[in-house]
């Protein structure tokens, strides 16, 4: 059996390690939490003097591309018919739902009436359009 002599000095607890992982998971908990609001990239319309509402509780996602091509759910769909059955199920799974609309600045004005229209005639009521504010310039 080996014996080590009485004198050895207690084993040292490396911290080194433990600071690796605790700086990894830091870092894959940042990247995570910071996902987009928005399931595809689109310009958002700016507007001036507006009041920002508070993000509801439990938002579903809209968008609009610059073609007028509805995205929900990462899923494309080109017409209002093929997209209300899918958006109304969603929206009445979830009694307190708010159906955020993203449109991009180049979107055609008759995809987003067209939605608008489909939506009041389902009575969906609490929509919000998701836009942002344009900085104030003083050379305008």
């Amino acid at each position: 059996m080996i014996k080590l002599p009485d004198s050895a000095e207690p084993a040292a607890m490396e911290l080194m390690p433990l600071m690796d992982i605790l700086f990894i998971l830091l870092l894959f908990f940042l990247l995570t939490a910071g996902a987009a609001v928005a399931p595809m990239p689109v310009a958002l319309v700016e507007a001036q003097g507006s009041e920002s509402s508070p993000m509801p509780d439990t938002p579903l996602q809209l968008s609009v591309d610059a073609t007028g091509v509805y995205v929900l759910d990462e899923r494309r769909y080109s017409t209002t018919a093929e997209l209300m059955p899918k958006l109304l199920a969603r929206y009445q799974a979830s009694a307190d739902a708010t159906l955020l609309i993203a449109g991009d600045q180049q979107a055609p004005l008759q995809a987003l009436v067209s939605l608008l229209d489909a939506l009041q005639k389902a009575q969906v009521e609490r929509v919000q359009l998701l836009h942002q504010r344009e900085m104030f310039n003083e050379n305008k």
